[in-house]
């Protein structure tokens, strides 16, 4: 017999010992109310699962036990069996999942499953009685005696706070995420997401039907995060690597203590940071997710290339690299580009041209020195000839980890300051480089000259027209008119925008006249104006126009109309107001008494 014995489980009960079992309906529930396992239906699938997921929100499975072997029906049950091992079994005891394949003898005497409040589901021997009067024993430790398997250990899409993407190096065993095959079905997916390590740990997101072939990688562990990962996320996630003579891992916990976090391979392949307060709502909310853009492609421009989304070509060649063949490459946004360097490397001659703001390439050639600074870096690369770029990338300790790289650049990609970015200096040829500074120089020298003819041409123009009183056709600025009454700043209109305001002056317009001239109702950019335009059989001349200007320009009062400014050029002489519908002072003042 697989069970010998039934019990019947109060509410929020989290322990299974030997001989116990759940039945489908039933659950188990963490000490904290967070999480909760038992049998579930995904989506519209009949199928049955068990899994766990968090208590609020039973739509977030955080694991699967049974991924490729579901219950057709309600008649399942979870238990530890008289082996001690933990398995799914129907009525007829057919063994569906089991948490240790191969279970042995001796079997552990008193087994327990536990579903911790880390959401966590550990299977260990409560018969050990561990005392260290150092450290507190940790029963999900496997070096703890009392550890037989936990559910950690066997991620399916979801990593929670204090899971981990590990690389046992003892064993190889490699412990990764696998999406499930589509949301109704939680079988094994076509994408992983995993720690990798070639000198420096990156996380990857690959395609295992395509023979793991990358689709998107984060930029190298720099001691604190990892590059080209949007900072944004930083504020609320703590990402954690740890190496070591036994395993390397990648995890993370969450910098508030009360948010609720996990990240989830999706089966469309991207990883999503989903986030939830569970004090304040039940729902998920997708704080960030991967790849972010088309720049986020593995490899999407090809070699030796740089993906922007900052312009309308997408791929760019590096710095001192060209297009092969324009036939080849017909466009810029051409997927992928096959960049070659414009000239050959000289070795001895060789200088290095720094890029900032970019992902650096994958590590797939690379030679690693740590202990080794900035400096004492560029001058390893260049006792080289085959070193075509390097970079400092460990920022922990004030940067002290080399990396150079040989032979081919791969998916680079330009990012934002918003994004933990580092800087790579790629190995130029000095003829390359100098034919480049003398071009800038040039450019730059042209810049300069061409700023100060402008500065000197604007200067000019508006001493000549302060001296002639002419203005030409341009944008508004401002006039200084002297007169008996002093010298006053009056903003000047151009002749053609006046026009245009009036119609070309139609007659339609004309809205009065009097000795001065005709007075013109206009607008100017959605405002009504009145412009009144001196006669050119008028007697006044510019010293009077000039006074009348001065003194309305210094005048304010509620029932004055407004002076907008006045317009000069030739033999024109015109005055734009506000338009009132009605009178105001200014026209018995100015003697426009008589204009309606």
């Amino acid at each position: 017999m697989i069970i010998s014995s039934i019990l019947e489980f109060s509410e929020g009960a989290d322990l299974l010992t030997k001989g116990e079992f759940i039945r489908d309906g039933e659950t188990l529930v963490s000490e904290d109310q967070t999480f909760e396992l038992g049998f579930f239906s995904p989506g519209q699938s009949r199928k049955r699962y068990v899994g766990i997921w968090y208590k609020k929100s039973p739509e977030a499975v955080v694991w699967v036990a049974n991924r490729d072997k579901p219950v057709s029906d309600n008649t399942g049950v979870l238990a530890v069996n008289d082996n001690g091992n933990l398995v799914i079994v129907n009525q007829t005891y057919y063994v569906f999942w089991s948490a240790i394949a191969n279970m042995s003898a001796p079997f552990p005497e008193s087994p327990v499953a536990h579903l911790l409040n880390s959401g966590n589901l550990l299977l260990k021997n409560n018969n050990i009685t561990v005392f260290d009067p150092v450290h507190v024993p940790d029963p999900t430790d496997p070096t703890d005696p009392r550890f037989l398997w936990q559910s950690f250990d066997n991620p399916t899409d979801t990593l929670l706070q204090g899971m981990k993407l590990r690389l046992n190096l003892k064993n190889g065993k490699n412990r990764y995420l696998i999406s499930w095959k589509s949301p109704d079905d939680p079988s094994y997916g076509n994408f992983t997401f995993r720690l990798r390590i070639n000198g420096l740990p990156q996380l990857y997101i690959e395609d295992k039907l395509e023979n793991s072939k990358t689709l998107y990688r984060t930029g190298p562990w720099n001691g604190i995060g990892f590059g080209a990962i949007p900072a944004a996320a930083m504020t609320v996630f703590k990402p954690i690597v740890v190496i070591n003579e036994n395993e390397s891992y990648f995890s993370y916990r969450t910098i508030i203590e009360f948010l609720g976090m996990r990240l989830q391979l999706n089966p469309s392949g991207s990883l999503q940071y989903l986030i939830m307060k569970p004090d304040t709502t039940e729902l998920w909310n997708v704080f960030n997710s991967l790849p972010v853009d088309k720049c986020d492609s593995y490899g999407l421009c090809g070699a030796n290339t740089i993906c922007s989304t900052r312009s309308n070509n997408t791929c760019k060649c590096m710095p001192g690299f060209v297009l092969k063949s324009h036939e080849e490459n017909l466009t810029d946004n051409s997927f992928p580009m096959n960049c070659v360097r414009e000239s050959s490397l000289n070795c001895n001659g060789d200088r290095f041209q720094k890029l900032g703001e970019v992902k650096v390439p994958d590590l797939l050639n690379i030679k690693l020195s740590d202990g080794i600074h900035l400096q004492d870096c560029e001058a390893e690369c260049l006792k080289d000839c085959s070193c075509t770029a390097y970079a400092n990338l460990n920022i922990s300790d004030g940067g002290s980890s080399c990396v150079m790289w040989f032979g081919d650049l791969m998916d680079m990609r330009e990012v934002s300051g918003d994004n933990r970015i580092e800087e790579i200096y790629i190995r130029l040829p000095v003829s390359n480089q100098g034919s480049k500074n003398i071009i800038k120089a040039i450019i730059s020298g042209i810049g300069v000259l061409i700023v100060i003819i402008i500065f000197v041409g604007v200067l000019c123009f508006f001493i000549f027209r302060k001296k002639s009183e002419k203005n030409r056709d341009g944008s508004l600025c401002l006039v200084k008119l002297e007169s008996g009454r002093g010298e006053t700043e009056v903003p000047l209109f151009t002749m053609s925008t006046i026009k245009k305001a009036t119609d070309q002056f139609s007659v339609d317009n004309v809205i009065g006249s009097g000795g001065f001239g005709n007075v013109y109702k206009g607008n100017l950019d959605g405002r009504e104006i009145a412009v009144k335009r001196l006669s050119k059989n008028s007697t006044q001349g510019v010293e009077q126009f000039s006074n009348e200007v001065v003194s309305i320009a210094r005048l304010q009062h509620r029932n004055l109309v407004g002076l907008l400014g006045c317009c000069i050029q030739g033999d024109e002489r015109m005055l734009i107001y506000e338009f009132m519908p009605n009178k105001s002072l200014d026209f018995f003042i100015f003697g426009m008494a008589s204009l309606e």
